[in-house]
């Protein structure tokens, strides 16, 4: 297994994304010795030699390697899946799936057939923020939620009118975007 983060190690979502994608992988019995996760840093060094050197540090570290498949998880999937369609093109077998999270419309063009590709699409965990954002400022009293469905005309959930018990009487606001 290969994991690709397109952007530096450091940054929490992309951080998060490639542990719990790792921690998913060894729950499923897949030895640490058979997952490479990769930061590319494509975000803050795009140019040509840049990519250039990074697609041959990764053929040097990927020979011999049986890859099969290769995760891209996070907000960078577009630069990296246009890395993998140029310079990386020759880094794994074309019949290598790809399976992107959070991915964005890629125009890449494919130096050879393009690899098989999934898309996951993102869920993202609102209770779970809330409650770690409630437990980094307990003394929170009152949240306003800005929300979008797309449409700009339906909520996703009733405007609420009392402090809710479930946040501990914290007041919320339903706030649509303007």
């Amino acid at each position: 297994m290969l994991i690709l983060s397109g952007v530096q190690p450091g940054l929490p979502v992309p951080d998060a994304m490639v542990a719990n994608a790792v921690a998913a992988l060894k729950n499923k019995g897949i030895s640490v010795n058979n997952i490479y996760a990769e930061h590319l840093d494509i975000a803050r060094h795009g140019d040509p030699a840049s990519r250039s050197a990074l697609a041959a540090m990764l053929r040097q570290k990927l020979s011999g390697v049986d890859i099969g498949l290769v995760i891209v998880p996070n907000i960078a999937s577009p630069a990296v899946m246009d890395f993998l369609a140029r310079e990386g093109h020759d880094i794994l077998p074309a019949d290598t799936p790809v399976m992107t999270i959070l991915p964005e419309k890629s125009n890449s063009t494919w130096a050879r057939e393009r690899p098989h590709l999934m898309n996951v699409p993102a869920r993202p965990d609102v209770a779970g923020t809330l409650r770690h954002g409630l437990d980094l400022f307990p003394r929170t009293r009152h949240l306003l939620v800005v929300t979008d469905t797309g449409s700009g005309r339906n909520r996703p959930w009733p405007r609420p009118r009392r402090p809710s018990r479930a946040w501990g009487g914290i007041s919320t606001s339903n706030t649509p975007p303007r």
